[in-house]
């Protein structure tokens, strides 16, 4: 576990590495580590576990509210510009996924299967 709530992220040329910080979330759970990131996963209560990719207009309609509502908010113009360009350019380099999912342990199959790019769905 890199960061059980808001894990700092680099935006690199090659791509996006997630940093562990000493600021965790109420599970007290965080590394000293990095590693790459290779997708975001939205996550949403359902009956069914199945997990789609989520398109670019898929991305604006869902993805970006959630992106927005869970990174740092500034009360400056500027850097809140920043952050939105940054959140941009996130969301370009990383495939984004809706996970919609139960309490079951097959959920966490699901959602590998599907980053992984297996067509799987229960």
């Amino acid at each position: 576990m890199v960061n059980d709530d808001k894990p700092l992220l680099q935006i690199t040329k090659e791509g996006v590495i997630a940093y562990g910080t000493p600021w965790d979330g109420k599970h007290r759970l965080s590394t000293n580590t990095s590693v790459p990131l290779k997708g975001i996963c939205i996550l949403e209560r359902s009956a069914k576990n199945h997990i789609i990719r989520l398109d670019s207009k898929e991305q604006l309609r869902s993805a970006y509210p959630m992106m927005v509502q869970q990174t740092h908010k500034s009360s400056h113009p500027a850097s809140a510009r920043e952050t939105m360009e940054l959140i941009d350019r996130l969301m370009e380099a990383v495939p984004i996924y809706r996970l919609s999912c139960n309490m079951e342990p097959e959920a966490a199959k699901v959602a590998y299967e599907g980053m992984q790019g297996y067509k799987f769905s229960k």
